[in-house]
């Protein structure tokens, strides 16, 4: 009977120490599962990680890079804009530097006096010049390519404007007929003359009659040749008016 009491609490005793072995193990391997969970969230954080840093810098220079292009287009727009503005600018300036006043003050002398008198700017549109004329003388167009400017009290005294295109005329035919004229109204070869500040003169002859006085000269204008004829009496002192209206022809 003790025996048999004997090997039941042997019996006993070793069950219940498996048992407690296999709570022991079943907890070592839950604990070890956690420590595993937890271990690998961060090294899937840790890779995770590092992709988002390459994606971000690849990011980071494309977005220098493409900044970098909007300043240099910015820049390229900028100095375009700039250069516009300045062409155009200088457009204006010239465009103003063309423009004529409507009126000026001319000096000059009449009968061995000063005059100061104030000049109306004329348009030749047909002949594509401009010409100022003083107080006291008339415009008036004459002919194709002929505009007359008289002096009011005498119109027998007068200028006359020849305008010549360059495509279309040859300066030695133009000069023998200026030549021709004076020779003509001199009865003799005509004395070559030419205004003191007259510009650009490629030939100039004077003649005279009894009291008339007959002056003439050739020079060149932009696309154009130039010819003047003065006509006026010995002792009215209307040369110098006439010359420097000539010389206001632009």
């Amino acid at each position: 009977m003790k025996k048999m009491m004997m090997f039941m609490l042997i019996s006993m005793l070793a069950a219940f120490m498996a048992a407690c072995g296999t709570e022991n193990s079943s907890e070592d391997d839950t604990a070890g599962e956690q420590n595993a969970e937890t271990v690998m969230p961060e090294e899937t954080e840790e890779a995770a990680t590092d992709v988002p840093i390459e994606e971000s810098e690849a990011e980071s220079e494309e977005a220098a890079e493409e900044e970098s292009t909007e300043e240099e287009a910015s820049e390229e727009s900028t100095d375009e804009s700039a250069e516009v503005t300045e062409e155009a600018a200088e457009e204006e300036s010239e465009g103003e530097s063309d423009m004529r006043l409507l009126e000026q003050q001319m000096t000059f002398t009449i009968n061995g006096e000063e005059s100061e008198r104030t000049a109306f700017l004329q348009e030749s549109e047909e002949n594509n010049y401009s010409v100022y004329v003083a107080e006291g003388f008339s415009y008036t167009m004459e002919e194709p390519n002929v505009d007359q400017i008289y002096f009011d009290e005498d119109d027998s005294q007068f200028m006359r404007i020849h305008t010549y295109p360059k495509a279309e005329s040859e300066q030695s035919l133009i000069e023998d007929q200026m030549k021709g004229q004076a020779d003509a109204i001199q009865g003799e070869a005509a004395a070559e003359w030419t205004p003191a500040d007259a510009d650009n003169v490629i030939a100039g002859y004077e003649a005279a009659v009894g009291e008339n006085q007959f002056k003439t000269y050739l020079y060149e204008l932009n696309d154009m040749f130039v010819r003047i004829e003065i006509h006026t009496q010995a002792d009215s002192g209307l040369e110098d008016a006439f010359v420097q209206m000539a010389e206001s022809i632009e």
